[in-house]
C-alpha cells in the first residue's frame, strides 16, 4: 500500500511532458484529508494509453483503488491487479479483497472451452458420454459429459494451453520492456 503523497508522480506516467503538480494538488489533499490509502497494483503499472506507436504516445496510471485504514485492517491480504485487455485504451483493474492462499487443491468447476469445438474428436466424446450414460437423469449425463470432456482435454488439448501460455508470456514481456505498443503484434 502506498502513501497518497506518492500518487501521480513521474513513475505513474510514461511519454509526453509531465503535468504540473498544481493541477493535482487539490485532489491529493482531499484524498489525504479523508485518510485514503492507495492499494498497491501488481503487474503492469499503467492503466490507460493514447497514441501508441507514435512519438506522442503516452501511458498513465489513471485507475486505482483507494481504501481506508480500517478497510485495510479487515482485508490485509487485498491485492489490486492490472488485467490485460488490448482492445481498449483502458486496462481493467481487479481488486481482490481476499486472495486465497490454497493449502489444498479445490475441485475446479467445469467450464466448456469454445476452442474445443474445432478439435478433432470432441463431438465423439460428447456423443459417447451422453449416450453412454443410459437412462441417467440429465444432471448425471451433464456431470459425466463434463468429466469426460475434462479428461479428454487434458490428453488432447495441450497445444491450446501452450499457445495461451506463450501469448501470456509474450504479452507480459512486451508490457514490461517496451510498453504496450507491441501488444498489437500478436
Amino acid at each position: 500500500m502506498g502513501d497518497f503523497n506518492d500518487i501521480l508522480h513521474a513513475n505513474e506516467k510514461k511519454g509526453r511532458a509531465t503535468r504540473p503538480n498544481w493541477l493535482i494538488r487539490g485532489f491529493r489533499q482531499a484524498i489525504q484529508d479523508v485518510g485514503l490509502i492507495d492499494v498497491h497494483m501488481e503487474g503492469y503499472p499503467f492503466t490507460w494509453f493514447k497514441s501508441l506507436g507514435i512519438d506522442r504516445a503516452v501511458e498513465e496510471k489513471l485507475d486505482r483503488a483507494l481504501v481506508t485504514t480500517s478497510w485495510l485492517q479487515m482485508f490485509p491480504n487485498a491485492k489490486l491487479e492490472n488485467l490485460a485487455l488490448p482492445s481498449s485504451d483502458h486496462f481493467p483493474i481487479l481488486l481482490d479483497k481476499t486472495p486465497v492462499v490454497r493449502t489444498y487443491r479445490a475441485k475446479k468447476s467445469f467450464k466448456f472451452e469454445n476452442a474445443w469445438r474445432i478439435e478433432d474428436g470432441v463431438n465423439d466424446v460428447v456423443r459417447d458420454s451422453w449416450f453412454g450414460s443410459g437412462g441417467n437423469s440429465i444432471i448425471n449425463k451433464l456431470s459425466n459429459c463434463a468429466a469426460d470432456l475434462t479428461h479428454w482435454s487434458k490428453t488432447h488439448c495441450n497445444k491450446i494451453r501452450e499457445d495461451i501460455e506463450s501469448c501470456r508470456k509474450q504479452l507480459f514481456r512486451s508490457r514490461s520492456t517496451t510498453g504496450i505498443q507491441d501488444v498489437t503484434q500478436f
